[in-house]
């Protein structure tokens, strides 16, 4: 059953990749919001908007839960933490603040 879900999660991805009809998407950041119904979520890169998603709090949650999975599995892997652009922010304030001194 396992591996049929995985054949099944692949080919999922394959035809969505080689589909040109699907837009295919970059980002590197992202502005969130909730509503009452859903979530709201603005993609961007280099700080445009490139799209907008609209998600159910229960789609949202289960795409976090799965995308955090595979950061974690990736970390464990490469054994290389991946930071935050918070965390990635933080140290570099802290650089800028000592250059400014």
């Amino acid at each position: 059953m396992e591996d049929n879900f995985r054949e099944t999660l692949q080919r999922d991805i394959e035809s969505a990749l080689a589909n040109k009809e699907i837009p295919h998407l970059y980002f590197n950041g992202f502005t969130a919001t909730s509503g009452t119904g859903d979530m709201i979520i603005v993609l961007k890169r280099n700080n445009e908007p490139v799209a907008v998603l609209n998600a159910s709090y229960t789609v949202a949650k289960t795409l976090i839960t799965n995308l955090g999975n595979l950061i974690v599995n990736f970390e464990n892997v490469t054994e290389n933490p991946i930071m935050t652009t918070t965390e990635i922010d933080e140290k570099i304030k802290g650089t800028q603040d000592d250059r400014n001194e």
